[in-house]
């Protein structure tokens, strides 16, 4: 997604330091991510978006437990 499509904002972590969750922009929501829902629902939906840590879209997954290798089909 384009950095000129999301909004920034920081907030304190637990342990200390800062983190950063992004929003889509209200202007570009319906086009980016609502283009098939009508214009009222599209901005409905933008306002009431939930933020997404940066942290969440950075971590990586665990290993799952108990697996050596991919399952076979």
């Amino acid at each position: 997604m384009c950095v000129a499509l999301l909004n920034t904002a920081s907030y304190p972590l637990p342990g200390g330091g800062t983190g950063t969750e992004l929003t889509i922009k209200q202007d570009k929501f319906r086009k980016q991510f609502a283009a098939d829902v009508p214009a009222t629902t599209a901005a409905i939906m933008a306002a009431t978006q939930r933020p997404v840590s940066t942290l969440a879209l950075e971590e990586k997954a665990p290993k799952p437990p108990g697996r050596t290798s991919a399952p076979t089909l």
